[in-house]
């Protein structure tokens, strides 16, 4: 099975003169969309903790894509098996619609 690459076309993401050659560096870019997170994260932590933490996921998924590892979560704890959750008639009926909750 062939992995698609990290890099969107010669033109990079967007395929314009100046756009984004990774999908790292497009998320680098939204997360700079967040000033106020990104200033108080800093007076508080000393780094902006959110986009440290995200980049870091995204680094460890494609080195798992890269070079065939299983991806290990950081969650904690990990996700559930579909096996072990709830019945569906016990949840809510905004849960059994796919809905966020309210």
């Amino acid at each position: 099975m062939e992995r698609e690459p990290d890099r969107r076309g010669a033109g990079g993401i967007g395929g314009a003169e100046g756009a984004l050659p990774t999908l790292r560096d497009f998320m680098d870019r939204i997360m700079k969309i967040f000033p106020i997170v990104k200033r108080k994260e800093i007076q508080a932590h000393g780094h902006h903790r959110i986009k440290r933490r995200l980049l870091d996921i995204y680094d460890r998924m494609r080195r798992a894509i890269d070079t065939g590892e299983p991806y290990q979560t950081l969650l904690d704890p990990p996700p559930g098996h579909p096996s072990v959750a709830h019945p569906e008639s016990t949840r809510p009926e905004w849960a059994r619609r796919g809905e966020p909750q309210p």
